[in-house]
């Protein structure tokens, strides 16, 4: 399940403020959109080559489990079990946390992560999860106010239950493990 997480292209993340700045990422590539101007072959290209080269680590490495499990070695059985899902995923909810706190440090008002279900329902992305929050800029020459969504796209929750499946596979595996060296 890691290997089809890892390979897929597709994005985790989706995250807007005001419609001008789009970034749409995963841990392996980044889209990044301002005033419609698509910066992924200028500005992101250096980032996107590294988290591109990350990604066929994590493909190799994730082949090597897959070897280990179809052929377990001699003494070894217990299995081995990539945790990059898990903690790919646990990363991406941290985000949500940091987020509410940033919007409370500069609102004093508390997001919770259920936020607009206006445009996300007929497009059929998840509804839940979101976070809405405006956030405003003012200056003695100008005041604005920018609405800042940020919410998981689909191929985070298939990444979000491989990475439980896998921490619940490593934890079974250690508990046989202490019950074979006994």
């Amino acid at each position: 399940m890691t290997l089809v997480v890892v390979s897929m292209p597709f994005q985790w993340w989706y995250t807007s403020i005001g419609g001008m700045i789009q970034i749409q990422d995963s841990p392996f590539f980044v889209c990044m959109d301002v005033a419609q101007a698509n910066l992924n072959y200028t500005l992101m290209l250096p980032a996107n080559i590294i988290l591109i080269s990350f990604r066929i680590t994590e493909i190799f490495t994730s082949m090597i489990y897959l070897f280990y499990a179809l052929f377990p070695s001699g003494s070894n059985n217990v299995r081995k079990v990539s945790m990059f899902p898990f903690y790919a995923s646990i990363f991406y909810l941290i985000d949500i946390v940091l987020f509410m706190i940033i919007v409370y440090a500069t609102s004093g008002n508390v997001v919770m992560p259920l936020g607009s279900f206006d445009e996300r329902i007929s497009s059929g992305s998840p509804i839940i999860s979101s976070v809405l929050s405006m956030l405003g800029l003012s200056s003695p020459e100008f005041s604005a106010n920018f609405v800042v969504r940020n919410y998981p796209l689909s191929m985070f929750y298939v990444a979000l239950a491989t990475g439980i499946f896998s921490l619940i596979t490593r934890i079974v595996s250690s508990d046989e493990k202490k019950n074979n060296d006994r």
